[in-house]
């Protein structure tokens, strides 16, 4: 998955790598460090993903159980946590009733994000 200045890829496994541009800790890696290979995102690893989405400014990763995960740049609201936060790792989105949905899909658009 390409977004604007990194990239993220999904294993057979469901696992998650990301790299690139580090900026509003958009690669999950609990910091804003830029890398240039691939890294496994470690707080995803108990986790079997089955989707993820690379955006402008920020990430998204659902798991196999049909949790949402998201991080990066939390402006406009965009990552759903109920702020404006920005975060260097995955959090789960419980907001707004998904606590009590299955996610199956997610696109990450600009200032928004839909699933």
């Amino acid at each position: 998955s390409c977004g604007k200045n990194h990239m993220m890829c999904l294993s057979s496994e469901g696992t998650v790598f990301s790299w690139g541009s580090g900026e509003n800790g958009i690669l999950g890696h609990g910091n804003y460090a830029g890398i240039n290979k691939p890294l496994m995102i470690k707080d995803l690893r108990k986790e079997e993903i089955c989707f993820i989405c690379s955006g402008d400014y920020s990430s998204a990763a659902i798991s196999s159980q049909g949790t949402l995960y998201t991080w990066g740049q939390g402006k406009f609201g965009r990552l759903g946590l109920g702020n404006m936060d920005n975060q260097c790792s995955p959090q789960k989105v419980l907001s707004g009733g998904l606590d009590k949905e299955k996610v199956i899909y997610v696109s990450l658009g600009m200032y928004h994000t839909i699933c």
